[in-house]
């Protein structure tokens, strides 16, 4: 799965892409065909920190999950799980239509 990360406000370090890089790994163990995911963190003025997780998957629209709060290694960790759970979801669905 091809990962970017980007920053709005903010500059992305190496261990801040690292961080997001290795958390969105694990979507890959929900579903194999998430093919690219987008993350998008910024600095927000009212809310400390933004991020916002897009993940493509074949045959679908994309998903998108976000968080926002004064630690930026929280809302990423709360971004990912939530779009884990989207697309974990998505395919216990798709499972259960198959079968």
């Amino acid at each position: 799965m091809d990962i970017i990360v980007t920053g709005k406000h903010l500059d992305v370090t190496e261990p801040i892409r690292d961080y997001a890089e290795q958390r969105l790994e694990k979507i890959t163990r929900y579903y194999d065909r998430a093919s690219k995911a987008e993350v998008i963190l910024g600095k927000e003025e009212s809310t400390g920190y933004a991020v916002e997780i897009i993940v493509h998957v074949d045959h679908h629209e994309h998903f998108v999950a976000e968080d926002d709060g004064d630690d930026l290694y929280k809302c990423i960790d709360l971004a990912t799980d939530k779009a884990a759970r989207q697309v974990h979801d998505y395919k216990e669905k798709v499972r259960s239509h198959k079968g």
